[in-house]
Order: structure tokens, then sequence, then C-alpha cells
């Protein structure tokens, strides 16, 4: 029972570390926008979700008691909006590369908030006694944490379909376009600011989903929960599984969490002074996987599909009527 309990735990965990991959995906296969804000947005969907719905208190803000559903749903609108309210003007920045420090910034930003402001997330003490929806109809942990398995892989489910399916529509495409050669966007009449800002939102709201099912299956949260190092874990899922493809999202995010959790069992079969070390011997691991997998596909476990325009001419080009057809 405990190996099942671990498995289960396991794969609790790195399915919403799927939801996260995809998210990413959406932003980085989508636009190719470089966007490091995971682990912020992870923290006001978190913190949200337990401000809504653990009890009254009189320590800090909140203890409102809602439902987890309304919880849920707080947390990808606070983390929504947050980015609405942030990326117009990052965005501004043009380069790539400010984009990524601002949003870098922005996350560093919240994780400090989570640490200080005490009377808002009870600071390095964390909130504790977080809910788990219907944690009263089961008589056993072990049989409750199947149930959420259950219950994330459903939500992860919904998650992939309903992104595959903007992908695959003409928004999708434009996202694509603007990837690819965004002067040609540009050239087409897209306001192509507007894409990105709708892109960045729509990760930030499954980054705010996935910060709130993590608080609600631990149960209890702190700021460490949420480090940076989160974020370029999932940056590595993404690389590893195949940019621009949700489904490698997915097996990217199981391989590199059972990489994660293989490490922390090894722990028990190394020596003391490599125990100690453990830290920094994982992050060598999965540096390692990432190396070899790079080496061997280059475009990940399942490389994104390239669809060839029916429009294209013997010459290999559109015109501009036709590349207007293509992105409608």
């Amino acid at each position: 029972m405990g190996v099942v309990s671990f498995i289960i735990f396991f794969l609790t965990v790195a399915v919403i570390y799927a939801i996260f991959a995809i998210g990413t995906n959406i932003s980085w296969g989508g636009t190719g926008l470089f966007n490091v804000s995971i682990h912020g947005m992870m923290i006001i969907g978190a913190y949200t979700t337990a401000i809504l719905t653990t009890a009254a208190t009189g320590t800090r803000l909140g203890g409102f008691g809602l439902p987890f559903i309304i919880g849920i749903l707080g947390a990808m609108l606070a983390a929504g909006l947050a980015s609405l309210l942030l990326t117009p003007f990052i965005l501004r920045l043009k380069d790539n590369n400010y984009f990524a420090l601002g949003c870098l910034g922005f996350a560093e930003i919240m994780r400090l908030i989570a640490l200080q402001e005490e009377k808002i997330t009870q600071g390095p003490m964390g909130i504790g006694m977080i809910p788990q929806p219907l944690r009263d109809l089961f008589a056993s942990r072990f049989a409750y944490d199947l149930f959420f398995l259950v219950l994330v892989i459903v939500i992860l489910l919904l998650v992939y379909l309903l992104v595959e399916k903007l992908i695959k529509s003409p928004w999708g495409r434009v996202l694509r376009s603007i990837r690819e050669d965004e002067n040609v966007s540009v050239s087409l009449g897209k306001n192509t600011l507007n894409y990105k800002i709708q892109t960045i939102i729509i990760s930030s709201m499954l980054y705010g989903l996935g910060g709130a099912l993590l608080a609600h299956f631990y149960t209890y949260i702190t700021p460490n929960n949420f480090e940076s190092l989160y974020t370029f874990i999932i940056w590595i899922m993404i690389i590893a599984g195949g940019v621009g493809n949700n489904l490698g999202a997915i097996a990217g995010a199981l391989v590199i969490r059972l990489v994660w959790e293989g490490t922390i069992i090894a722990v028990d079969y190394l020596p003391p002074a490599l125990a100690t070390r453990m830290g920094d011997i994982r992050l060598f691991i999965i540096g390692l996987v990432l190396i070899i997998i790079m080496l061997r596909r280059p475009a990940g476990f399942f490389p994104e599909s390239k669809r060839v325009s029916r429009f294209i001419n013997k010459q290999g080009m559109l015109n501009k009527e036709e590349k207007q057809l293509e992105l409608s």
C-alpha cells in the first residue's frame, strides 16, 4: 500500500504539472513568448483559493469558507486579471529577453509578497487547513487520494481538449504565424499585441488553476512551495516533451517528475555524504537527462506536427490574399 500511495502521489503532482506545461506551451509553442512568471501565477492561484475556501480566522485576510469550485474559479480569475494588468506594459518592451525579465521580476515580487505580508498570507508560516473537495465522503486517506487523482486527470483532459481546439482554430493559426514571422501577421492586419495578451491571460489562468489544485492537494502552502526553480523545471518539461505539442507537454511533465521523485527515493540508498547534497545531484541529473534528450531527440518526445498550407503555389510561396484566407 505504501508503494501504491507513493505512485498515486507522484501521478497527482505530475498531472497538475502537466497543466502548467500545457499553459506554458500556449505562450511558447503558440507565440514564442518566453513567459517565466509561472511560479508567480502559481502563488496567486494557490493563495487565492486558500483565502477563499479556508475557515474564518482573525489573523489574516480571508477565511470565507467558500466551496472548492469557487476557490478554483477565483484562482483562475485572479491570475488572469494579474496578467491582464501586467502583460500589456511588459509586451511593449518588444524584445523577448526584456519580456522574460519583466515576467521573472513580477513572479519574484509575488513570492516576496507571500513571504512578507503576514496579514494576507501569514508570511513564512503559510496557510494550512485548506479544505479538500468531498473529503468527508471517504473513510481513508488512500481512497481519497485515489479520488483526487481521478479528479485532476479529468481536469487535465478537459484542459487538453479545450487548448487543442483553440490551437487548431483560426486563432491558433494566427498565434503560430506570430511565432514564425510577426511582421507577416502585422502586414495582414492582425493586432499581434492583442493576440499575445490573450495568450498570456489563458496561460496565466491555467497556472492559477494548477496552483489552486496543488493547494487543495497539499492542504498547506508556504512561499517555499513556489520558488523560481519550479518555473524552470516546467520549461524543461516543455523542451523534453516537445515545444508546440500539448501531448508532448504532458509526456515531458510525467518524465521529469519521475526523475525528480526518483532522486528522492535514491536518497535512502546513497552514502550520507552524498545524501546531504541530493538537491544539487537532482538538478544535475535533470540537466543530464535534458542534454541526452536534446542530443537524441532535439524536437522532444512528440515534435510539433508541421502542416503545409493548401494555398502554396508552385514556387512554394503564398500571395497576400491566400495568406489572409489561411489565417482566417
